[in-house]
């Protein structure tokens, strides 16, 4: 339990996929509001501005659920590509990107809650993976 929130950062910061700005954001909070009372929303506020996206599902998810969210997910072979079908199991309107690779390079996928497909091509069915070390989450291959 202890590690959560922690990992939750580790995970945004994954999503901003930009470290001079993470840190920067990280630093600005310590020197913007020290020697003030603040809560959550504040720093939720505040980092919404400085990343320019709306995460209230993102931290509906991380802080107000005891549950991590669940991708689910099937690769389904149709002649010789692979189609990845997948979505979130998660608390509504989530609809975080996730890393995923297929043996070559990591690349962005835009799960939701409705079920997607994307067409990944020829590739080695036993090379894919979700990155799970970059993001905190529970991974269901149906």
């Amino acid at each position: 339990m202890y590690y959560k929130g922690s990992l939750m950062l580790h995970t945004l910061r994954t999503l901003v996929d930009n470290d001079s700005l993470w840190f920067k954001i990280i630093y600005d909070i310590a020197n913007t509001f020290k020697f003030q009372t603040i809560d959550g929303n504040e720093i939720i506020n505040y980092i919404e501005q400085k990343i320019g996206k709306e995460l209230t599902p993102f931290f509906n998810q991380y802080l107000q659920q005891n549950k991590l969210p669940i991708f689910q997910y099937s690769l389904q072979k149709n002649g010789r590509s692979t189609t990845l079908v997948f979505n979130w199991d998660a608390v509504e309107n989530f609809n975080m990107p996730l890393l995923i690779n297929t043996g070559i390079q990591d690349f962005w996928i835009y799960p939701s809650k409705e079920t997607k497909e994307v067409d990944l091509g020829l590739f080695d069915i036993n090379e894919f993976r979700v990155r799970t070390d970059l993001m905190y989450i529970e991974v269901k291959k149906l």
